[in-house]
């Protein structure tokens, strides 16, 4: 989808030496199809929650200005998600009558109102449809720089690019940064599904609970318009890929790797899943079907949630070798994978941050000490471990002593010859 009304071109430089290219750090469009790959070796047991209620709110702009025609592929969606998963669906179109921030943001509130619950396992799923564009109007001040300021790139939401509506492009426009602060404390579960141009620009943000956001595509890349090549169009064929085949459960990094395998789905193109809260478990969906019983499906107050009721240990992984092939990360993560599950590796879940990234070098420090810290705190647990069994054991050999008994036999006055 073209996604910057400026006219200005969004995709990386391609000029240099072939030394230059030889060396360049993979592109987020590779980093994100290195995580997919990672996954897919790791096949994490997740342990699924289940939901008492479902909700998704279906975004788009209206006919009047909406360039894309979003509106069939919305109502697909809008289908399987009510007929195939349950959910409680709701269609909201932006306009340009009134300002589409405001209008937006009451959306949202809306729907976090009637929806969440504080007694009740809820997950809310929020999607986009429409042109996405990469706004970097705003100075990033936490980047401290001695030459020219670095810009913070923000997503914009827009229904047209034409010149036509260039004019009131702030008015008509969606900052998605601020309008996501209504969402941010909501009593549910949270998934955003954005089909959209620089979608990949939905950041990381530390939450309480479970927050996800399924991109269409990186951030300095662009998605196909509606049509069988569309990042929905494979969205739906995986939903309907899933309930086909009578799956219960499934994780949402399993939907993005399904998405990637839909027949039209363009190969070039690499969604991604981010993840603002680091957790043991991805969001789960569960398929509906006229003979789903579930007495037999933990409730939430005899599952565990380890994003709520603990602070599960996890792992960050970047891996910097230039000469490592797809089957080589593969096998990396399998072997992970089994030190993990034989307890070795005191952790729940390893995630891929990326191949050969290059950091800054002040990174390297805090990360070592931090590495130094896990790798510490798993020799003592360890050690504790071992400490603890054997003191089991020989409390275990002590209780199979025979117990002397004592002599109370005679009368009540002392012995004279035991007295000092």
């Amino acid at each position: 989808m073209p996604a910057n009304p400026s006219g200005e071109s969004q995709s990386a430089s391609t000029s240099g030496s072939d030394s230059n290219a030889q060396e360049r750090p993979p592109s987020l469009a590779e980093q994100a199809s290195y995580r997919i790959l990672w996954e897919k070796a790791m096949d994490p047991e997740s342990k699924f929650v289940h939901y008492d209620r479902g909700a998704a709110l279906l975004l788009s702009w209206d006919d009047t200005c909406d360039e894309l025609k979003t509106k069939e592929e919305v109502d697909q969606l809008a289908g399987v998600f009510e007929d195939a998963y349950g959910l409680e669906v709701r269609r909201e179109e932006l306009s340009h009558e009134d300002r589409p921030q405001s209008q937006i943001n009451a959306y949202l509130a809306n729907f976090v109102k009637e929806c969440e619950s504080r007694k009740e396992h809820v997950l809310l799923i929020i999607y986009y449809a429409g042109h996405g564009w990469s706004d970097s109007s705003e100075v990033d001040e936490t980047v401290e720089s001695r030459e020219t300021p670095r810009r913070r790139k923000r997503l914009k939401l827009i229904a047209n690019t034409s010149h036509k509506f260039a004019a009131e492009l702030d008015r008509n426009s969606v900052m998605w940064e601020s309008a996501e602060h209504i969402i941010h404390n909501a009593d549910a579960d949270v998934l955003l599904i954005f089909d959209c141009c620089n979608a990949g620009l939905i950041r990381r943000s530390g939450k309480h609970k479970r927050f996800e956001a399924l991109a269409a595509c990186t951030e300095d890349a662009r998605t196909r318009i509606p049509g069988k090549h569309s990042f929905t169009s494979a969205l739906i064929w995986a939903l309907r890929k899933q309930h086909q085949q009578k799956t219960r459960f499934f994780p949402t990094s399993t939907l993005l790797r399904i998405i990637t395998e839909a027949p039209d789905f363009p190969k070039d193109q690499a969604p991604l899943l981010v993840k603002r809260v680091s957790s043991p478990d991805d969001i789960s969906l569960n398929p509906l079907y006229p003979d789903c019983t579930s007495p037999s499906l933990p409730r939430p107050e005899q599952s565990q949630d380890a994003n709520r009721v603990a602070k599960p240990n996890y792992l960050d992984l970047r891996l910097h070798c230039e000469t490592l092939t797809d089957g080589e990360i593969s096998e990396i993560a399998r072997a992970l994978r089994k030190t993990m599950l034989e307890g070795a590796l005191n952790t729940q879940k390893i995630e891929f941050l990326g191949k050969n990234s290059i950091w800054k070098d002040a990174y390297w420090d805090p990360v070592s000490k931090a590495g130094a810290r896990f790798l510490k705190l798993g020799r003592e647990n360890a050690q504790r471990r071992i400490k603890s069994e054997t003191e089991s054991t020989l409390m275990t050999e002590h209780l199979n002593v025979a117990p002397v008994t004592p002599d109370v036999s005679g009368s009540a006055e002392p012995d004279d010859s035991s007295s000092a």
